[in-house]
């Protein structure tokens, strides 16, 4: 048989790449996991506590994902600007108990809520928000709705073929058919950073405003006790000890038949993983795949090329034109439902603490995920100055201390590609190629719902392999 002169030099290559260079740690694991968010270190926890030896790649200097904490230099206060609170459920005491972090009740503050339209800076005429008793009694009759209709949607995306019509329509036609324009401010308030809610397919709508979230608005939140949730994630730290690779750089993925080889750069040297499966915890984007170098299927190429992003980004600033009583809510001049037009700061409110700070924040969402920090600051600033030059607020200018961006945010596909099945097609994904993937994009973006879907379905998936 020949080979092209282009063929033989990849052969080769392929060749030397897979031994170990003499400059290389080699490390060798049961099981490899990149991404040391919230999916990927609970999945390394528990495997370890089944007995697996396991490694986690992580990109920043700590685990932690999208619990991101601001600490006030003034007061030294603790305020979390990612993930803000958790279910108080078994799942999540337990995980917390697992490193002896004790966790609270999650306090609320109370503040005045203004609205106004921030790209305008005034008020909305005829716009009146919803009662507590109104937003109540639609979140009730929708709950009901969803649990009869809809239970599959409780956890992952095991939808049934063909997909439910109304689960691929627009979520505003599942609102209207339902007389349940009541929560929408409430729904896009609580869950948002969801792109045009409305417009968006009804499935979509329904996991991010699911069962979970409803019971829980009623029966309350917690937090690390200590008031900063990163605690949690130190305690992960303490407790894989070794086992977490820092700053990692992972350059290159190889997978054969019976094991996965993983090249990783780190300030102190390059690091060669070998290990029977892997595990991806990182957004499924096929431009992040291709930066870490993985040897994507066919199969994979055709389903990650399809998911798209939104923005979500949280900042902390300084402005003197802004008390400490009143939180600012952003809405629309004639839109539907007068939801806010993005990309925008879904709400500007002062940090309450234990202690009286000066600090102010603003969490901003949009359809462009691909917004820099600089534009996001600018378009806060505008936000400001339309605000101060209605009459809404006071003059004055924001001095940013702090910033921290989540996107891409709620991953999702379109109506149609639901429709052709591609929650079935990519949940078939698992297991081969010695592969597994977990994430917000598999289940949502909400860590109880990732870890309750990582005991009841990833780690069986990965036991039975492993026999």
């Amino acid at each position: 048989m020949r080979f092209s002169v282009g063929i033989l030099h990849l052969l080769v290559a392929g060749s030397v790449a897979s031994r170990p260079q003499h400059n290389e740690k080699v490390v060798e694991r049961d099981v490899v996991i990149i991404g040391g968010g919230s999916s990927g270190t609970y999945a390394a926890v528990r495997l370890k506590e089944e007995g697996k030896s396991v490694v986690v790649l992580e990109k920043e200097d700590h685990l932690g994902g999208h619990t991101v904490t601001y600490t006030d230099p003034d007061t030294h206060q603790p305020f979390n600007l990612g993930v803000v609170v958790f279910h108080d459920s078994p799942i999540v005491r337990n995980y917390f108990a697992t490193f002896g972090v004790a966790v609270g009740t999650a306090g609320f503050s109370a503040l005045n809520t203004a609205y106004y339209d921030f790209s305008t800076g005034r008020a909305v005429n005829g716009f009146t928000p919803a009662s507590q008793q109104a937003s109540g009694a639609a979140v009730q009759k929708y709950a009901q709705i969803i649990a009869t209709k809809y239970p599959y949607l409780a956890l992952g995306y095991n939808l049934p073929d063909p997909v439910p019509k109304e689960l691929l329509a627009p979520y505003s036609e599942f609102i209207e058919a339902n007389g349940l324009q009541d929560m929408v401010q409430l729904v896009n308030s609580i869950a948002g950073c969801n792109g045009n809610l409305l417009e968006r397919p009804t499935l979509y709508g329904i996991k991010v405003f699911g069962l979970l979230l409803i019971q829980t608005l009623s029966t309350g939140f917690i937090n690390a006790a200590s008031g900063d949730n990163l605690d949690l994630y130190r305690g992960a730290q303490h407790f894989l000890g070794q086992n977490v690779v820092y700053n990692a750089d992972v350059r290159k993925i190889k997978r054969s038949h019976d094991s996965v080889q993983v090249w990783v750069n780190t300030p102190k040297g390059k690091i060669l993983v070998k290990a029977k499966k892997l595990v991806l915890a990182i957004p499924p984007l096929k431009e992040y795949l291709q930066e870490i170098g993985l040897d994507m299927t066919q199969e994979e190429s055709d389903l990650f090329c399809k998911f798209k992003g939104f923005l979500y980004g949280s900042a902390v600033f300084e402005y003197s034109g802004i008390g400490t009583k009143t939180a600012y809510t952003n809405i629309g001049t004639n839109t539907p439902s007068n939801l806010l037009k993005l990309p925008g700061s879904y709400m500007i409110s002062p940090l309450v603490g234990k202690v009286a700070t000066n600090k102010i924040s603003s969490y901003i969402g949009g359809l462009d995920p691909s917004l820099t920090k600089k534009e996001v600051k600018l378009l806060i600033e505008k936000e400001l100055g339309n605000l101060a030059k209605a009459g809404n607020i006071g003059h004055g200018k924001a001095h940013f201390k702090f910033y921290s961006g989540h996107a891409p945010y709620h991953i999702h596909v379109s109506a149609n590609d639901i429709k052709q099945g591609f929650y079935k097609k990519l949940y078939a994904l698992e297991g081969k190629t010695n592969t597994f993937w977990t994430g917000a994009a598999f289940v949502d973006n909400d860590s109880t719902l990732i870890w309750t879907w990582t005991e009841a379905y990833l780690l069986p998936l990965i036991s039975q392999a492993m026999k």
